[in-house]
């Protein structure tokens, strides 16, 4: 599962699937692969959660201080070499 921006563990996910009645044993075990290939596509390409309680001002600060830490590393490496 990973974790969010701010270092906390995600919480597991789960959803309940029922196959379409009418389909053989073998469509039905096909389906629901299907399904749980769609069901973790979904669950890795999921954004974030949002923040609405964040300002502008406090976003820009944070996106300013990750970008510099980025830039320092960088940096750090390029003389490294």
């Amino acid at each position: 599962m990973g974790y969010d921006y701010n270092g906390n563990r995600r919480k597991q996910k789960q959803k309940t699937v029922k196959p379409p009645a009418g389909l053989t044993k073998r469509q039905c075990e096909k389906w629901l692969e299907e399904q749980a290939v769609l069901f973790e596509m979904e669950c890795k390409n999921a954004s974030q959660p949002v923040k609405k309680d964040i300002t502008l001002e406090k976003y820009i600060t944070h996106a300013f201080d990750k970008n510099k830490k980025a830039a320092s590393e960088t940096l750090q490496q390029g003389l490294e070499i």
